[in-house]
């Protein structure tokens, strides 16, 4: 009687410990529209003013990262994945200037969303 109950206690924890890789990856795949105002480099590429799709989907330790306009594919970047305690309230992206005075992009909010991107 007594393994019979742990078994069903240790079928039960291997069955929690296999859903958080499956929940975790949820939260690590997406998609999301967003405006650039001007040009900017994007992890080296650099992403004319205007309407993109941004997908990601996180493998192991990287994320990969597409950008897409007018259906085409603009970029693909590796980034990572942080996750934020509250939602974004604004589409924003956070830009510094490079050496030749290029807005280059370290990380991006999206509205109504807990992700962060950051790149490097």
């Amino acid at each position: 009687m007594f393994i019979g109950k742990n078994r069903k206690f240790l079928m039960l924890i291997a069955l929690f410990a296999l859903a958080i890789p499956v929940f975790a990856a949820g939260l690590n795949s997406g998609s999301a529209e967003i405006n650039l105002t001007t040009k900017a480099l994007v992890s080296g590429t650099e992403l004319k003013a205007g309407s993109y799709t941004i997908q990601w989907q996180s493998e192991a330790n990287a994320t990969a990262i597409t950008f897409t306009k007018n259906g085409q594919i603009a970029a693909k970047v590796l980034g990572k994945i942080e996750t934020l305690e509250k939602k974004a309230e604004h589409d924003t992206y956070f830009s510094k200037k490079d050496a030749s005075g290029n807005d280059v992009v370290k990380a991006i909010l999206l509205h109504g969303k807990t992700v962060k991107i950051v790149f490097e």
